[in-house]
């Protein structure tokens, strides 16, 4: 297959890379089709699939960020793809490739900037889906659990190897039409600029508040699709039932059981020994193969049904009784479906499609959809709950746990805090994670496990939004849902009652507006709070917000409902005392907005001070005093102005001569030391150097002249100062000099951290400190070559030293001097002596 006429023309956008464009392309297409001798489509090792799907992804990374390189030679690549897609063409691709490679075409196709030509590719696209699918319905495997069962070959007995399966055909052309079905709805969208979505003909109408309403290119062919999709889905809820357990074949029982990968997922065991030898074929059983069949098409439909909300907008949610619709489908038989095919349901698909739905839509779509999910989830939660408190239970009796009644435990508690998650996006809005808007289609990452922020001011500043008014004032959701949000504040786990936790604020400000509550509700939430902090209350972050929950709660509900006094009360050993003054602070007077004051959480926090629990390190902590401890009198220190003589007439004689004087001493701005390392004046030369340094900001509005200007006028003075007399300190030393100076100077520029310091001093021609003390040390050896002899002779006179020259301390070259210049020189040209 060549690529050689994939050339773009010169006006194209791509003509810059016109020249690498057909050699990248060959490259991909010759890795695409590679294919070693001996191996075919049906015994490929690892290595080679893996390079062959990589290849296939390379092209949706290039179409995906680079979308408007391809486009000139869109054509091209059409025709190229076509023929290796042929089921004869020398490519043999397999159906998870084909699909790949339609991805990156439909990626290419969102810049066509014309919709009418945009969905007629769509649909040329999705033409072999309709194809198969009308083929697989007419076979009656969506009717219903035991067609299906019998479709793809669960009640039959595994075929062998070297006999044809016609099943096994049956579960790929499902597998590939529902994976490209999920192709064309998340990559295929409409233009981000609303000047090209209006001349492209994208835009139908404007919303209430003036927003473009844009059609996506794949809907019309999508929507009519949606009814068998749908039929799928519930079957797939219904193969949980016990009736359609009896009919598939005894070599197949497991098959809808959790793969052990998604176990080790939950259970934090990492690192599987899985076979790394890729020229290999891995060889599963008819059950493994079964069991991965069926997980991967049901996360493919709920990915394909979680999409089409942000995708395909306003031209799902109008399609009549969509509520109804998805009730009897994706939220059937919901009371056989396990933990771990709930959660797919919850975070992949009711999460984006509750996000994306509009304003119009909530009482017609959304609130029969919830009216019916949360009296289940709230029942089901509630003995999931009870039988974790058991297990724990049994466990601390027996010391003993079983890992399936672990995984039970690890799944209601991520069941819970996803669930959580969506009464939150329902009730108080909220975002989508990162992840959701990527390129990338695994929306089954969005884990919703990790806690919230712990900002507290999430509590003060978030509203019930339009759709959580209509869920918290209508009775058939209200109750469900403030039960569970409740429910979860005293559950065994921090982080489901810490998100329970930015609920409950806003939800009891709105019951308490509308007037919703009576005083037993009202004791309910307030035990409520309070049982969450005797469960919860060792945690710091539990236990702040907490308390900061308990105080609103109080004022809000005291005026109104004595019942709420009445269950402060029971708190043990509450002081009547602090009671009363924390409802005179109440009725005194309301706190700005929704903002506690601190003395009403202190005095809260100190009536409920019994009730907060204990971390376990502090659980058995003996408390130790000792009276009568003796105080331990610390000596002020002397300050002892040191004094040094005219050095004029200070010598060093023998070495063996005892010094008893300080360790350091200062003297005409020089730091000295016993054993005259320099250490010392160094390290004050360098606090005075940063202390006085001059900070420069990102925004400084000083040019680059005069930054520089001030490094050399005000740092460099302070560094180099009276250098030539310890200009000959260790190298390590001189390089803590050279470090302050080069940190200023990047802060100036504001430097990368790849600019190496010497590229810095090139470029800007400064010259190091180092440097400038050498220069300096050799200008001053000069300029003492040329005094005069007899001014040389008059000091050497006036500061005979012994003959000894062995006894003297010798400070033998600066520098840039010559070699032993220094030495046996006088003490006040050359040295310096400490009595």
């Amino acid at each position: 297959m060549s690529t050689g006429q994939m050339a773009p023309t010169a006006n194209s956008v791509a003509a810059s890379g016109a020249a690498l464009l057909p050699q990248v392309l060959e490259k991909i297409f010759a890795t695409l089709i590679y294919t070693p001798e001996g191996q075919s489509i049906s015994n490929r090792s690892r290595a080679i699939k893996n390079v062959r799907r990589h290849a296939a992804s390379l092209m949706v990374k290039i179409g995906f960020k680079y979308p408007l390189l391809l486009l000139p030679v869109f054509d091209q690549i059409r025709a190229t793809v076509e023929n290796l897609s042929r089921p004869d063409g020398p490519a043999h691709l397999s159906s998870m490739e084909k699909v790949t490679l339609q991805e990156a075409l439909l990626l290419i196709s969102n810049h066509f900037g014309d919709y009418d030509r945009q969905s007629n590719f769509v649909g040329e696209i999705l033409r072999e889906v309709n194809t198969r699918f009308l083929e697989i319905i007419n076979a009656g495997a969506c009717r219903g659990a035991a067609e299906f069962i019998s479709f793809v070959g669960l009640d039959k007995p595994p075929v062998p190897s070297n006999v044809e399966d016609i099943c096994g055909h049956n579960r790929s052309n499902l597998v590939f039409c529902v994976n490209l079905i999920l192709g064309a709805v998340k990559r295929c969208s409409w233009p981000d600029d609303p000047e090209r979505a209006t001349r492209g003909g994208f835009v139908v109408s404007l919303t209430e508040s003036g927003n473009p309403v844009c059609r996506n290119p794949a809907a019309p062919h999508v929507v009519p699709l949606l009814p068998h999709l749908m039929s799928l889905i519930k079957i797939f809820n219904e193969l949980f039932t016990p009736d359609a357990q009896n009919l598939i074949h005894d070599s197949y029982k497991g098959c809808l059981t959790m793969q052990e990968t998604e176990k080790s997922n939950l259970l934090g065991l990492i690192g599987h020994a899985l076979s790394d030898n890729g020229d290999t074929q891995v060889v599963q059983s008819p059950l493994e193969r079964m069991q991965r069949f069926l997980t991967g098409l049901h996360e493919s439909c709920y990915h394909l049904v979680g999409s089409l909300g942000p995708s395909l907008g306003r031209d799902l949610y109008n399609i009549p009784d969509l509520g109804l619709a998805i009730i009897n489908s994706v939220l059937s038989y919901l009371q056989y479906v396990p933990d771990y095919r709930i959660r797919p349901i919850i975070r992949v698909f009711l999460k984006p499609f509750i996000y994306s739905c509009p304003a119009p839509y909530y009482e017609m779509v959304l609130l029969p959809i919830m009216a019916h999910l949360t009296p289940i989830i709230l029942s089901r939660l509630h003995t999931k709950w009870q039988q974790v408190i058991e297990f724990r239970n049994r466990e601390a009796q027996e010391d003993n746990g079983d890992t399936q009644e672990v995984l039970e435990d690890i799944l209601t508690r991520v069941l819970t805090r996803e669930y959580l998650d969506l009464l939150k996006v329902a009730l108080v809005g909220g975002s989508l994670t990162p992840e959701s808007n990527s390129e990338t289609m695994e929306t089954e990452d969005h884990s919703m496990d990790s806690p919230p922020p712990h900002t507290r001011s999430n509590m003060t500043t978030e509203v019930i939004s339009d759709l959580g008014l209509i869920l918290l004032r209508s009775e058939k959701t209200c109750q469900s849902i403030v039960l569970t949000v409740l429910g979860a504040l005293s559950w065994i786990d921090s982080n489901a009652s810490l998100k329970a936790t930015y609920l409950t604020g806003p939800i009891v400000r709105q019951l308490v507006l509308d007037n919703s509550l009576n005083g037993e509700m009202a004791a309910h939430i307030m035990a409520a709070v309070l049982n969450a902090l005797t469960l919860h209350g060792q945690h710091e972050a539990n236990q702040g917000l907490s308390l900061t929950l308990g105080a609103q709660i109080y004022e809000l509900l005291r005026p109104s409902f004595l019942e709420v006094l009445a269950v402060m009360q029971q708190i043990p050993g509450v002081n009547p005392v602090d009671l009363q003054k924390l409802d005179e602070r109440i009725s005194g007077g309301t706190s700005k907005g929704n903002k506690i004051e601190k003395v009403k959480k202190d005095l809260f926090k100190k009536l409920t001070g019994n009730l907060i629990g204990r971390s376990v390190g502090q659980l058995f902590k003996k408390e130790v005093k000792i009276h009568d401890l003796p105080r331990i009198v610390i000596p002020k220190k002397t300050n002892q102005k040191d004094i040094i003589p005219d050095l004029k007439n200070v010598f060093i004689y023998e070495r063996s001569t005892p010094y008893s004087g300080p360790n350091n001493v200062k003297y005409l701005g020089v730091h000295l030391d016993r054993t005259i390392t320099w250490g010392h004046h160094i390290a004050e030369t360098i606090r005075k150097a940063q202390n006085s340094s001059i900070r420069f900001s990102a925004e400084s509005r000083l040019n680059l002249r005069n930054k520089l200007l001030l490094i050399k006028s005000i740092i460099q003075p302070q560094l180099i100062y009276a250098s030539t007399a310890w200009g000959h300190a260790c190298k390590t030393h001189l390089k803590r000099i050279q470090a302050v100076e080069n940190i200023a100077l990047r802060t100036a520029v504001s430097a990368p951290w790849f600019v190496r310091n010497r590229d810095l001093h090139r470029n800007l021609e400064w010259t190091p400190v180092q440097e400038v003390i050498k220069a300096k040390a050799a200008k001053v050896t000069t300029r003492i070559k040329k005094t005069t002899a007899d001014r040389e002779a008059t000091l050497t006179s006036e500061h005979a030293l012994p003959a000894d020259k062995s006894l003297y301390l010798h400070l033998d070259s600066a520098p840039g001097s010559d070699q032993g210049y220094w030495r046996g020189r006088t003490l006040k040209s050359a040295r310096v002596a400490i009595p």
